[in-house]
Order: C-alpha cells, then structure tokens, then sequence
C-alpha cells in the first residue's frame, strides 16, 4: 500500500486531484478486506472454490490492470516527448502550467 500511495501521489496534480485520488484508491482498497470476508462460504468447506476462484479472479484482473496503465502511460510519455518544450512555454507561463496540473504538455507520468 505505500508503493501504491506513492505511485498515485507521483501522478496526479494538482493537490486537490492528488487528495480526491489518494482517498479514493484507500477508501477502495480498504472495502477489499470487507469484499473477502464474504467470498469464502461456509458450504464450500475445505475447498472454498468460489473464494479462492475470486481471489485468483480479482488478482489476474490486477494485473492486466497494472499492464494495461502501464501501457497507457508509456504511450502519453512517448506523445508529450515530442512536443517542443519552448514552444509549450511561449503558449503558457509558469503559473498557467501549475494549473493545468497533469493534464500539462509537460507533465510526464512516472513508471
């Protein structure tokens, strides 16, 4: 959880999308822990298929997920290295560009 706090905090901007973002992935993370508790019926007992069937489903999923950004992330990098970085900063000042947060020319996704 702090790698993935840390992640998401390297990618998003502004402070207020970084607050919302952050609550967000803990609030979701935490009803995880509520989610399995009700995976594991007692009538699957010793086996729990359908527990251990989820889980394993919930993790693939996590995984293509994390390629999937990945990907996505690679992709927006590989765009926004070229763009003329003067050429951005004759359309905008320092300030223009802090508000725009991520959503900057110059904004680069950290892997």
């Amino acid at each position: 959880m702090p790698a993935a706090s840390s992640w998401m905090a390297s990618n998003l901007a502004p402070s207020s999308r970084r607050a919302v973002g952050l609550a967000m992935m803990i609030a979701l993370g935490n009803i995880g822990g509520v989610m399995g508790s009700y995976m594991f019926f007692d009538s699957d007992a010793p086996k729990y298929n359908t527990g251990f069937g989820l889980s394993l489903a919930f993790a693939v999923g996590g995984i293509a997920s994390a390629i999937a950004v990945e990907l996505a992330f690679k992709f927006g990098n590989a765009q926004k290295a070229k763009i003329n970085e003067d050429a951005v900063r004759a359309m905008y000042n320092d300030d223009e560009l802090l508000l725009l947060g991520d959503r900057s020319p110059l904004f680069k996704c950290e892997l």
